[in-house]
């Protein structure tokens, strides 16, 4: 919706902007695309598989992880707040593989 500002041209007055449709599709199209991408690369089993190929790829799947979890401490567990702690894991470099 459009009114006319002081000077006699066009402003706007509510409602979304054009431009955050546009992003709103942008975001859904990279969503489906990752989607599509994680389905034909096995789905859990395929992603279970890379990130316990070593320690790096499990140190990126826990991060990406973490992002993804609740930011406000709603997570309970019987009926008391769930406190999640991060430690600084080392991993035996000499067994070859990830824990």
């Amino acid at each position: 919706m459009a009114d006319k500002d002081f000077n006699g041209g066009e402003r706007f007055v509510g409602g979304s902007k054009p431009s955050r449709k546009n992003k709103m599709n942008i975001a859904l199209t990279v969503a489906t695309a990752y989607e599509n991408v994680y389905n034909r690369l096995g789905g859990e089993d395929g992603l279970f598989n890379w990130a316990s190929t070593d320690i790096n790829t499990l140190t990126i799947f826990y991060t990406q992880f973490s992002k993804m979890l609740p930011r406000a401490s709603d997570l309970t567990s019987d009926g008391k707040p769930l406190n999640i702690g991060v430690m600084n894991y080392k991993a035996n470099t000499n067994s070859g593989s990830a824990p």
